[in-house]
């Protein structure tokens, strides 16, 4: 059995009901796949930066699951919420055995009391990641914080610039292109 994150993006101007109902139908498809939910993670309504849909919306409402699944079921499951109605986008990434789901509200407000202690102009220096306690930051989640190691034209800004280790590099980049599969960070600024 292997641990996934599941996110999916739910239409926007569906009712709260049938938000809840396709909820409850990717839950029992899990469930009926011979996956168990470990933890959950509803993110909310978010701005989008991209269309990632042809219907050109603007927001749509996130939810993230922590889900130990057989690696075989996987296929099963991604054509089954191929046609769901109401659902917009979905993305499953594979996790470690140890690794946590990370919430939301709590990786961003952690960024941003780091980012209080610091001066504006330096909001993110060079090796800021070699640091144990950093590398907490380094979530698809954590938009604010990943906007730091983007250039202006939506580049991600070059190891030998921000002086970051090989595989914090690395984890930076996964993180930033997790982000603008789902939308939520921009291709170009």
């Amino acid at each position: 059995m292997k641990h996934y994150e599941l996110v999916i993006l739910i239409h926007p101007q569906l009712s709260k009901d049938d938000q809840e109902k396709i909820i409850a139908d990717v839950q029992s498809h899990l469930s009926s796949n011979g996956g168990k939910i470990i933890d959950t993670d509803e993110m909310g309504m978010m701005d989008l930066a991209h269309h990632i849909t042809k219907a050109r919306i603007k927001q749509a409402y996130f939810v993230s699951y922590h889900v130990e699944l057989p690696g075989e079921n996987i296929q099963k499951l991604k054509s089954a919420f191929a046609i769901m109605k109401g659902l917009v986008r979905f993305a499953f990434f594979l996790m470690k055995t140890n690794e946590k789901l990370v919430s939301f509200k709590e990786i961003n407000k952690a960024w941003e009391k780091d980012e209080e202690k610091k001066p504006k102009e330096a909001a993110v220096k060079k090796g800021f990641l070699n640091g144990k306690e950093a590398l907490a930051h380094v979530n698809r989640k954590s938009v604010n914080f990943l906007r730091h190691y983007m250039t202006r034209f939506g580049d991600i800004k070059p190891r030998a610039f921000m002086g970051n280790r090989v595989t914090h590099q690395k984890k930076i980049r996964t993180a930033v292109i997790r982000a603008r599969e789902l939308g939520v960070l921009p291709y170009t600024n």
